[in-house]
């Protein structure tokens, strides 16, 4: 939940940072040195995000059963998980969209197809 979570957020944010003229590699570096810093931006971006191999061996399938089983969880005892739930729905339309088999990067490709950009190292 929480990786997929920041690897969302971290994406919206270097899409965003990128359409607006913003050099990827500067941004990852000044999140990957802040109080912000997750493993998405030294690790997902520079391995598989910015290479465009997209293949950080996570597949979404796993991804989608790890958060639905969290926001099932939550339900459960009684928590809400609003964020959890817009993190499920955006994983499912990413499974619908590239498969269930792809990897959980995918979400960078999702994420850029409105603004019709495409982040590159």
């Amino acid at each position: 939940m929480a990786m997929a979570t920041a690897l969302a957020v971290s994406s919206e944010a270097i899409v965003t940072g990128v359409k607006a003229g913003l050099d990827p590699h500067t941004m990852i570096d000044a999140i990957s040195a802040g109080s912000i810093r997750n493993s998405t931006t030294p690790d997902k971006f520079p391995q598989a995000m910015l290479p465009r191999t997209i293949d950080s061996g996570f597949a979404i399938d796993l991804s989608c059963k790890d958060v639905r089983l969290s926001v099932e969880e939550a339900e459960a005892v009684g928590v809400p998980k609003v964020v959890g739930c817009a993190v499920r729905q955006f994983l499912a339309l990413i499974d619908a969209t590239f498969g269930s088999k792809t990897d959980f990067t995918n979400i960078v490709r999702t994420i850029e197809r409105r603004p019709g950009i495409e982040v590159r190292g």
